[in-house]
């Protein structure tokens, strides 16, 4: 069973009823679509000042749904106190009964947000209606993040729906326009929020406040996303709580607490079909070797200063780590390597930027040559990146695929989707590659929205598209067609059994000699191949108690070493052993059967359709301690023909192709790695 963040809700809906008051609030219809938001965002701004209020939920260009303890406001108050702000709007009672009234996803979210990490109890202070959460390291000086828990429902089930939560980050507003005083009345036009001095609070400025005391949202751009926890490191116990795995199962356990009368999570596990059995077609490492070694290598230092000397003697070395030996010192045909500045360093210093857009280069920056510590160092991964990428230019230049296998006797026909917002219009285009028996491949670009084509692959796109699912690649073939989708739905590690060893574990906990006698004398019994070992520890044993930390431990060359080393298999296996049979917790860090690391591809059955099948994607390589982000599920929609084991092996295949990241899997197939390069 693979556990998901996909679960179905028990809602108790003569509880709601019994305790709590709720109603909704829409715009009269007057044909006039802008006028009616404006007569909400009116009516919702004063919603403040009816202190009874507990929770608001505001769907976007929908009704405002409103909950209030029972009996503390009537249906005509309520409209008299609209009515004061606003005529435009009217309210109703809240048939909850009623699917067309309000959803069961959405009487769930509404619920939610009364949430006390929100503080409603003294006014309603987010007229957003967005349950936030907040850890220790979400407020800082200028910034504030904050992650946002929505319930988004499913295709299948009204009663079904995925738990999805997202950073955001809210900045000084004196910041942001100071690096952005172009933007200066836009950004002052923008919802203003202030942290409370109650606690972990953001709350919406009702008020007028001064720029230096207020924040405003804006988008997580990628080199903001380092300020986010995404990471789950069960080595230590703060990180896991401050992580998104961490608040997600906190988040389990406010709702059993504060709502368990009235709704209910109850997480829903998927049926594991197979480990698909891939085997990559990817080119051996000797054939790459041999390929550089016959072209060359050329190496241009364009920085030019002591470092910079330094960083290209590094590359040298483990270029020849690699086997190869031919390398140059100026510009080639191909296969360049070269080391700049990255672009803030350019931008600050007021220097052209040093980036070539040309297929016989390969960039690597000083800056990222420079380790925490100062040190000059360059890890492996990045350098078989590098080599990679150059290979991959190498097949884009000549038009076909060298560094994989190409075995299908039939062409085969990739198509993307790329949209951005630009003057206020949004611009889509379709991006197709074609694959040819031979290995040879055609790139073209689609942006006439009245063409035939483009037509045909934006009814595809648009219509797979909804708040789950976001489709990624259509695959074609003669006589088969599907599409991979990306999801919100992700595989989660077993969140209960991570929260018990977190909280029994202590490094300083204490267990007496008696007891550790017992469970190394019980540990042996069944491994009988440590008996020597655990012999000369029992002999050891010369304290009364031991701290759990001076039982097993990683051994460091600091301070005197445990009785048990956890990196040695002994360690392992005595550390599972005195959790499953004793749940002493001397150490919570294993990596297989905490986080059950993903080594393979797998694929999930979807019991309701055939012509759907799922799958996630992990690591190759064991991630020790740290799964660095949740594994998205991904779907595959056939739309033409049947996904037999040819054409799926076919697919799979192309995910075991290790460029992306060094000896990883790609979460889809390796061809949209070469679309990107021909753009």
């Amino acid at each position: 069973m693979i556990k998901t963040n996909k679960v179905k809700l028990e809602i108790h809906y003569d509880h709601i009823i019994r305790d709590y008051d709720l109603y909704k609030i829409q715009p009269i219809q007057t044909g006039d679509k802008d006028e009616e938001k404006c007569v909400m965002k009116r009516s919702l701004e004063k919603l403040d000042q009816l202190s009874p209020v507990l929770a608001v939920l505001y769907r976007y260009k929908g009704p405002v749904y409103l909950i209030f303890e029972k009996g503390r406001v009537c249906l005509e108050d309520l409209q008299s106190h609209i009515n004061q702000y606003d005529k435009g709007a009217f309210v109703e009672t809240l048939d909850i009964n009623d699917p067309l009234s309000i959803t069961p996803t959405e009487l769930s979210q509404l619920l939610i947000n009364m949430l006390p990490n929100m503080e409603f109890s003294q006014k309603f202070n987010n007229i957003s209606g967005r349950y936030f959460s907040f850890n220790q390291k979400s407020f800082k000086k200028d910034c504030i993040l904050a992650y946002h828990i929505s319930l988004i429902e499913s295709e299948t089930s009204k009663q079904e729906c995925m738990v999805y939560m997202e950073g955001e980050s809210y900045h000084r507003l004196s910041k942001v326009l100071e690096h952005n005083e172009r933007y200066r009345n836009d950004i002052l036009k923008l919802p203003r929020y202030y942290k409370s001095s109650e606690g972990y609070v953001l709350r919406r400025c009702l008020t007028p406040l001064n720029t230096d005391q207020c924040f405003v949202r804006r988008s997580v751009y990628r080199r903001q996303r380092e300020d986010f926890v995404n990471s789950l490191d069960i080595h230590d116990i703060q990180g896991f709580e401050n992580s998104k795995c961490g608040m997600l199962h906190q988040f389990y356990i406010d709702v059993d607490l504060h709502l368990n009368d009235y709704v209910q999570l109850h997480p829903i596990d998927l049926d594991n079909e197979q480990m698909a059995n891939t085997y990559s077609d990817f080119l051996s490492q000797d054939y790459i070797r041999n390929l550089y070694n016959d072209l060359g290598v050329h190496l241009i230092d364009r920085v030019n200063d002591s470092s910079s000397k330094k960083m290209i003697d590094l590359i040298v070395s483990k270029l020849k780590d690699r086997g190869i030996d031919n390398i140059h010192y100026d510009k080639g045909k191909q296969f360049n390597i070269a080391l700049i500045h990255n672009q803030k360093y350019c931008k600050n210093n007021k220097i052209p930027d040093q980036h070539v857009s040309d297929l016989n280069f390969q960039h690597i920056t000083y800056e990222t040559c420079i380790a925490r510590d100062n040190a000059i160092d360059i890890s492996d991964n990045v350098m078989d990146r590098i080599l990679m990428e150059l290979l991959i230019k190498r097949d884009i230049a000549n038009r076909s695929i060298s560094i994989y296998h190409w075995d299908w006797d039939k062409p085969v026909e990739y198509v993307t989707r790329e949209s951005e917002r630009r003057d206020n219009k949004r611009i889509t285009k379709y991006f197709l590659l074609s694959v040819f028996p031979d290995g040879s491949m055609d790139y073209y670009k689609i942006e006439d929205d009245t063409s035939e084509l483009y037509q045909r692959y934006e009814s595809v796109f648009t219509n797979y598209k909804s708040s789950v699912y976001e489709p990624e690649l259509l695959i074609s073939i003669p006589n088969h067609q599907v599409l991979i989708s990306n999801s919100k739905m992700m595989v989660l590690p077993d969140l209960k059994e991570l929260d018990f060893r977190l909280n029994a574990y202590r490094k300083d906990k204490e267990i007496s000699k008696s007891k550790l006698t017992r469970l190394l004398n019980s540990f042996v019994e069944t491994n009988e191949e440590y008996r020597e070992e655990i012999e000369r520890i029992l002999k050891s044993l010369n304290k009364n108690t031991y701290q759990y930390q001076e039982v097993v431990r990683k051994a460091s060359k600091a301070g005197n070493p445990p009785l048990i080393n956890l990196a040695t298999s002994l360690g392992r296996k005595f550390v599972k052993h005195c959790r499953d049979t004793s749940r002493v917790v001397f150490n919570p860090c294993l990596k297989s059967d905490v986080v059950k690391v993903f080594q393979h591809i797998y694929t999930l059955k979807d019991e309701e359709d055939s012509k759907k099948l799922y799958y996630y994607v992990g690591k190759k390589e064991p991630m020790k301690f740290t799964l660095v982000n949740a594994c998205h599920i991904r779907r595959i929609t056939v739309l033409e023909g049947a996904l037999d084991d040819d054409f799926k092996k076919f697919i799979f295949d192309q995910l075991s192709v290790n460029f992306i990241r060094n000896n990883d899997y790609t979460v889809v197939p390796f061809l949209r790695k070469y679309i990107e390069e021909f753009k």
